[in-house]
Parts: C-alpha cells; structure tokens; sequence
C-alpha cells in the first residue's frame, strides 16, 4: 500500500496538528473563527463561554481529530472547534454524476477525507497504521473518480450543447408564434383593405354609369357633370391607395411566412443535432461511465466505506 504525499498543507509556514490556539475577532463572533485556516468543513463549535467561564478572553482552541481537550483549556478559551470525520459521498449520488445530471464535483469530497485522515495521523491521537490505510482509500477512490473525469467531461459538454440546442429550438418556436400572429393581423388587415377596394370599385362602375349619361346631358348639366368626375377621380385615387396597401401587406405576409418556414427548417435542424449528441451521451454512458462507476461501487462495497451520518 503506497500513501501519496498530501498537498493540502504546504502553504502553511509552520504546520500545526496538535491543536492550536489563537485569538478571534470578539465582535465577528462565531463567525469569525470560519476564517482560519484551520477550520474544515465538517468542523463544529463548542461554546465554552458562560459554561466553563464568564468573562470573554477572545481566544478560540482549534482541536486535532479525536484530541480530548481538557477543562483547564476550556476554561481560557471562548470556543473550541472540534476536526470532525467528514462522510464519503453517497454511492447513489457518485451514481447520478456519472450517469445522470449532477455535476457536484465529489473529488473534492474524496479529498477532504483523505485530508482529514492525515491530520487525524500527525496529529497522534489516532492508530497511525489506520489512518495511513484510510488515506489510502480515499486516495483510491479518488484515483476512480478522476479516471472517469474525460468521460465525465466529455459527457457533460454534450449535455450542455443539448441543452442550448433546446434554449435555440424554444426561442425559434416562440418567434414562429410571433410571425404567425402577425400574419393574421396583416392578413385581417389586408382582407379588409380588399373588401373596401371591392366596395370603391362598385362605385367607380355606379359613377362611370354616370359620367356616360351626363356626357349627353352636358348643355343641360354642367355642374352635376363636374361633380361625377370629382366623385371618380377620387375613387380611382382610393382603389390605387388600396392597390398599393394590398401589395404591402402581401410583401409583408410573404416575407413572415419565408421566415416561419425559414424557422421550421432550423428547427428541424436542430432536432437532428439534438439526437445524434443525445446518441453520443447515451454510448460514452453506456461503454464507458457504467463499467468506470461500477469500479468504483465495487471498491465501495469491498472497502466497506459507510455513509457517516
């Protein structure tokens, strides 16, 4: 069994593993000791002040795992903050990174017990051999979890692509709502822009009917001749009028109908590049995070590693 070298510590001037004490910042509280370098996150607070002493003394005792801190240290301290055994991720949650969509990255989690296991032996309240042979299990199972990391990657670009295609095939359906709508406005608009040309055109019969008959009754008439032709010229006027927004509103039809159908071809598009990249994640699940993930619950279930609650 071979122990890789931990990392975790190499920044620290002087590294502590017996337990440490240090002032606090008294008005920041509880909170404040979460910012020593010294906190992990699986430590707990024992507020010793106004159990153990009274008066604050502004100072916090950072305990080694497993250390058992006496009274006389309780009694000149504010706090103690215990290193606690962090839990190894459920199997059942490793599972759905693998082969579903949690993204948590459980390295990190492997690596927390791997770290805590070597202060648990530097820190000597704790079987050395054991501690050893726990970081050397975490470090297995973290050897696991990055050996599936290229599959993981690979699969989780893919999901990501999937998924901006879904957010393009939305966003295109919700413009095809849009042009269609506008396509009735603008077709409404233009059947009753006809309706009105139909009814000018009516008239424009009825006065040309008219002028005819007035023509023969000019000597009689001239006043009433002059006002059928005002009347006709500005039917005429009206029927171009209508001519010209019937063209527009078709040009305008056209051009949204070109880009519904424009849309639907992207869409259909689309759809295809959606199921050949879900082809792609369902094989890279299949070949190769399946047999990976079933190393590593295999490993699980051989090393006996239980979920601490």
């Amino acid at each position: 069994m071979k122990i890789s070298p931990i990392k975790s510590f190499t920044n620290f001037s002087k590294p502590s593993f017996k337990g440490y004490e240090t002032d606090y910042v008294k008005y920041k509280g509880e909170d404040s000791l979460k910012e020593s370098k010294f906190w992990h996150k699986n430590s707990s607070i024992d507020k010793t002040l106004g159990s153990y002493h009274l008066n604050q003394t502004g100072r916090v005792y950072y305990a080694s795992p497993l250390e058992p801190v006496s009274d006389a240290i309780k009694d000149r301290v504010d706090y103690v903050v215990y290193d606690n055994e962090p839990a190894y991720p459920k199997i059942d949650d490793i599972e759905k990174n693998y082969l579903g969509n949690n993204r948590k990255n459980y390295r990190e989690d492997f690596e927390e017990v791997r770290n805590y296991y070597y202060r648990r032996e530097m820190g000597g309240y704790a079987n050395k051999a054991d501690a050893q042979y726990q970081q050397w299990q975490a470090a297995e199972c973290t050897g696991f979890y990055d050996r599936a990391g290229d599959a993981r990657f690979r699969k989780e670009s893919l999901e990501d692509k999937v998924s901006s295609i879904e957010n393009e095939i939305k966003s295109k359906k919700r413009e095809i709502g849009i042009f269609e709508v506008d396509v009735k406005k603008f077709e409404e608009q233009k059947n009753t822009v006809e309706l009105k040309k139909k009814n000018f055109s009516a008239k424009n019969e009825k006065y040309y009917e008219l002028s005819t008959l007035s023509e023969k009754a000019l000597e009689k008439d001239l006043t009433e001749s002059n006002f059928i032709h005002s009347q006709i010229a500005k039917i005429r006027n009206s029927i171009e009028k209508c001519q010209a927004d019937i063209k527009a509103y078709t040009a305008q039809i056209s051009k949204l109908k070109n880009k519904i159908a424009q849309n639907q071809g992207d869409i259909v598009k689309l759809e295809s590049e959606q199921a050949s990249k879900n082809k792609q994640i369902a094989l890279i699940v299949e070949k190769e995070l399946k047999p990976m993930f079933n190393s590593l619950k295999e490993f699980y279930a051989k090393q006996g590693i239980k979920i601490i609650k």
